[in-house]
């Protein structure tokens, strides 16, 4: 017979953490993991505003838990017959969630008792594209016509989500300053700018794995001063202080080339700022007889460099 006395140190010491564990799972009613730690999510895709879980054929687990990077239970769903589970990715109808490392925990629960199955790690990233700007025709108001030729005076920024959260657009514009441009002017505030379906003024929601165009609702692409008035910001070349209206028609809209940048923020994540040349051809149509007021009728867009991004506050 075996003397315990002799048995070694390590033995006991393994001994006493078994019998530890043991009971602070029966005081908990919570094991952290399973012996098996059998995977239960296929996989998840990311559509529009919600997160779709994927399940396996056969687990154990009755409920998907979704935990915030510091742990906090977010959300809960029971699997039941279900083959997937819908999470919403926001905090509120109009919040995106902050990024970060998520964690989907597979959990069985028996009376008092849970059992963790499986977990699954989710890196939710908020990140766009600009994908194209291009000027967009309008038959702009006339004071000396009631049919003026369509000018290029608007212009239209697509932008493509290219993370797993949908961004919130707070700002686009085309600030002065090349190649670095100015803040964001408040005369171009959130409202300068719309979703060309539904006509959603900013700040507006860019949902996963989709491209939303945004039109501008003033007329960057156009010239436009007061009579008297100092003179506005704009993409467009300015005329000689002072010139006449045959002069400007003479010497404007026959090729000129002005750098300009587009600027995008979102409220979390990186501005993109995006580097375009607009060339200015066609017919010089004026607009209004008290004020300098121009567009042409044909822009175009060119040398569109690759985007930079810049960190945006929190």
């Amino acid at each position: 017979m075996t003397n315990d006395s002799s048995r070694p140190r390590r033995y006991v010491l393994q001994l006493a953490g078994t019998i530890t564990a043991g009971m602070l799972a029966g005081c908990t009613g919570f094991l952290p993991f399973s012996s098996s730690n059998q995977s239960v999510i296929e996989d998840v895709n990311y559509q529009g505003e919600q997160a779709v879980v994927h399940l396996k054929d056969g687990s154990n687990a009755d409920t998907i838990e979704f935990r915030n990077p510091n742990d906090k239970l977010r959300d809960s769903a029971s699997i039941g017959q279900k083959s997937d589970i819908t999470f919403y990715l926001l905090k509120d109808p109009n919040t995106p969630l902050s990024p970060g490392e998520y964690t989907l925990v597979a959990v069985n629960t028996e009376g008092d008792e849970s059992e963790t199955i499986s977990t699954h790690q989710l890196e939710l990233t908020s990140s766009f594209s600009i994908e194209e700007v291009r000027p967009v025709k309008e038959r702009m108001q006339s004071d000396f016509t009631t049919n003026p030729p369509k000018t290029d005076g608007t212009v239209e920024v697509s932008i493509q989500n290219t993370g797993t959260l949908p961004a919130k657009i707070t700002y686009i514009g085309i600030p002065d300053g090349v190649p670095d441009p100015d803040d964001p002017p408040s005369a171009q505030g959130p409202a300068a700018y719309q979703t060309v379906q539904g006509n959603h003024r900013l700040p507006t929601l860019l949902p996963v794995d989709e491209q939303l165009a945004f039109e501008s609702v003033a007329t960057p692409l156009g010239y436009y001063q007061p009579a008297g008035q100092p003179t506005d910001q704009s993409a467009i070349g300015e005329p000689e202080q002072g010139a006449s209206w045959e002069q400007i028609k003479e010497t404007q809209c026959n090729g000129q080339q002005h750098p300009a940048t587009v600027v995008v923020v979102p409220e979390q994540g990186s501005t993109q700022r995006l580097s375009v040349t607009f060339k200015y051809g066609g017919e010089t149509v004026r607009g209004q007889s008290f004020a300098t007021d121009y567009e042409c009728t044909n822009v175009t867009v060119t040398n569109m460099e690759t985007a930079t991004n810049t960190t945006t506050d929190q």
